[in-house]
């Protein structure tokens, strides 16, 4: 059989997640110990007045601050025995609880707080952290909305709903979100200035964006991930996500380099590695590119994407076996990636196993009905099968979606040579 290995690559990031969750402006904030004494002080008073609830709170958190969470959860529960609407208490106590994972409870206490003191900032800011932490971006969003109308210049609050505001795909609001906190000059202007520039990139794929506004944009994260760096030369996910708009610019040299700092800074990462892989790969430096993915799976054996992609080397390199098994551990973890049946069905084409290829294609198919080059391939089998009439149209059904598809453009040309014969 004539090869089509050149008529179409695969590559894929395998449906995780390709930029970085950037680090918060701030986690849990709460009450401060207070200064001039330590805990034994406190306990002295105690002594001589054991229904103290502020003696109680400030002991506490002192015991908070040397993150022993139970004792300080022991005393802010004394101080609320002796004043209920000790909102203070219930805020440090509701982080305690954040702190040795009992979550319901810490949110329980916030509420509370905030039910005592509408107008306790640290009490619905910690409320929205807990939903965020919990992956409710949404519940998270309305409780630092409270939080910046009675304060609208808390940087924390304005740079966490912008990451929530980015993780619920509302990138332009996001970006007005870091902006204002970005002209606050604040403490966190670097956290800032990272997620200005992941709501960009993130931006590029929302709305009807022409080419010349996704440059721009693309542009733009850059430049945001390149000031946060220069604030924060270890911020990992800066790097991460500055590789990830380089190589969406087709910068892929660029790529390489910033995942490669980023993996200094945190070697287990698997998915830079992955990403670097895939940035060596597509400058054909394919050993560098399977030391990668290696690499990747060494850390995590389940990681889609470094598998399927691993996969397209050996296809490339003529180890359709090796790609054939690497498609087949991408599919045991995920049976309904399109991605990973047409690489498979690309390598069992190619070991002139072409009624397996078939089945991969038709598969494919159902998973991505308008995917050209999936057509194509499926035509090409009918082609090999001698169903002439279901290849063209499947031929002509990829040239409607992709008149330039050249595996297409191919079994068109095959077709019309018999037909001359």
């Amino acid at each position: 059989m004539e090869s089509e290995k050149s008529l179409n690559t695969q590559t894929t990031t395998g449906g995780e997640s390709v930029s970085s969750t950037n680090v918060p402006a701030s986690g849990y904030v709460f009450f401060g110990a207070s200064p001039f004494k330590a805990a034994a002080d406190w306990t002295a008073m105690l002594r001589e007045n054991p229904h103290d609830p502020q003696a109680y709170y400030n002991r506490g958190n002192i015991h908070f601050a040397s993150f022993e969470f139970e004792e300080a959860i022991a005393d802010y529960s004394a101080a609320l025995k002796f004043k209920g609407d000790f909102a203070e208490a219930l805020v440090n106590r509701g982080v305690a609880y954040a702190y040795i994972e009992q979550y319901e409870k810490g949110f329980a206490d916030l509420a509370q707080a905030a039910r005592i003191d509408p107008l306790c900032e640290a009490a619905h800011y910690n409320m929205g952290f807990f939903r965020a932490n919990m992956g409710n971006f949404t519940e998270a969003i309305e409780h630092y909305n409270t939080v910046l109308r009675l304060n609208p210049v808390n940087e924390n609050a304005l740079v966490n709903r912008g990451i929530a505001l980015t993780r619920t795909v509302r990138s332009d609001e996001a970006i007005a979100d870091f902006s204002a906190a970005i002209k606050l000059n604040g403490n966190y202007l670097a956290e800032a200035y990272a997620g200005r520039g992941e709501a960009n990139f993130n931006s590029v794929g929302e709305g009807d964006k022409t080419f010349e506004q996704q440059g721009e944009r693309m542009k733009a994260a850059i430049a945001d991930n390149t000031s946060a760096l220069e604030l924060k030369p270890d911020m990992e996910a800066a790097f991460f996500n500055r590789a990830i708009a380089h190589y969406y610019s087709r910068e892929f040299a660029g790529a390489a380099e910033d995942f490669s700092c980023a993996l200094k800074i945190n070697p287990n990462w698997d998915m830079a590695y992955g990403m670097r892989g895939l940035s060596y790969y597509q400058m054909d430096d394919y050993e560098k590119a399977l030391a990668d993915y290696d690499a990747a799976l060494a850390l995590n054996p389940c990681l889609v994407m470094a598998l399927v992609n691993r996969a397209t080397v050996y296809f490339d390199t003529d180890e359709s076996e090796k790609a054939v098994e690497d498609y087949n551990a991408a599919l045991d973890i995920n049976p309904n990636m399109a991605e990973a049946l047409y690489g498979r069905g690309l390598a069992l084409f190619e070991m002139d196993e072409e009624e397996k290829a078939l089945a991969d294609f038709q598969r494919a198919h159902e998973l991505s009905p308008n995917d050209a080059k999936v057509l194509a391939f499926r035509g090409l089998c009918y082609y090999h099968a001698n169903d002439n009439e279901k290849a063209l149209a499947d031929f002509n059904a990829a040239l409607a979606l992709d008149p330039q598809n050249k595996a297409a453009l191919r079994g068109m040309q095959l077709l019309e040579e018999e037909g001359g014969k």
